[in-house]
């Protein structure tokens, strides 16, 4: 019977040897990982120090200071600021932009275009860009839109004649064509607290559907009373809500709950709300 060898020869065995170039290298990958994992765990901190340094001042107490009122010319129609609140503005109707220093309040920069006889309606500023922009227009468009009754007449700023609408429009709102000069002045916008109702609550969901119904097949009927031959096209679309509504409720609880929410939004309190 053969008798087996378990020596091994020296070439099998010079297979298991390392060479000192990988064992260099391992060493400092190791040494690296390691550096590594150290510079994660100090910039972890590092954020960790930053945010509470950012935060910390939001739990202290705030510190006002009074500081002199800013005197600017009557007449101004717009106000704003650059983006640090350093240099506000304010513009007149004929386009005159002045700027002063809000610590000191002296004037920084005056520029005047020449606009004239156009009149500043509309300022909008871009404090980031340095940006200023002048909205010019005699609201001329207005009367000329309310006259061809359009199926939503905003304000409806109807005037009796030309004459009266060019007068509204010249003058801001402070004579001329009464209806025009109330959308001019923003006399819409004055409205009374919420909690005072300026309509039934069931007209006000009754004017709500009529917006609705105005939504689908509007061209089918001429009239703006709901209640004609768009009347089925809105039901139709109506149960498909509430089809979708009690489909979400079998399949998704929480998503019906959100969809629920936001009719109940949207609907009541918008009207109850808003349309107050």
């Amino acid at each position: 019977m053969d008798k087996i060898d378990n020596q091994s020869s020296p070439a099998d065995a010079a297979r298991f040897d390392v060479r000192p170039m990988t064992l260099a290298v391992d060493r400092w990958m190791g040494r690296l990982i390691r550096f590594g994992g150290i510079g994660v765990v100090l910039a972890v901190f590092g954020m960790l120090a930053f945010l509470i340094f950012q935060i910390f001042p939001l739990f202290a107490g705030a510190k006002v200071q009074s500081v002199e009122p800013l005197l600017f010319p009557a007449g101004a129609v717009a106000f704003g600021e650059d983006e640090y609140g350093e240099v506000p503005f304010v513009c007149l109707a004929d386009g005159t932009l002045h700027f002063q220093d809000s610590r000191t309040g002296a004037k920084v920069l005056q520029w005047s275009p020449n606009v004239a006889p156009r009149r500043v309606t509309a300022v909008r500023s871009y404090p980031r860009d340095g940006l200023v922009l002048l909205g010019l227009s005699f609201n001329m468009v207005l009367p000329v839109r309310a006259a061809d009754d359009p199926v939503i007449n905003e304000g409806e700023p109807t005037c009796e004649s030309v004459g009266s609408a060019l007068v509204a429009t010249w003058t801001n709102g402070k004579a001329g064509c009464r209806a025009l000069a109330d959308n001019l002045q923003r006399v819409q916008y004055g409205k009374p607290s919420v909690t005072q109702r300026m309509a039934p609550f069931g007209s006000q969901l009754l004017n709500y559907f009529q917006y609705f119904d105005w939504q689908w097949s509007r061209g089918a009927v001429a009239s703006e009373l709901p209640g004609n031959a768009r009347l089925p096209f809105t039901l139709v679309f109506l149960g498909l809500g509430f089809l979708g509504l009690f489909a979400a409720y079998r399949v998704d609880r929480v998503l019906f709950a959100y969809l629920a929410a936001l009719a109940v939004v949207l609907v009541g309190t918008l009207v109850g709300l808003v349309a107050g």
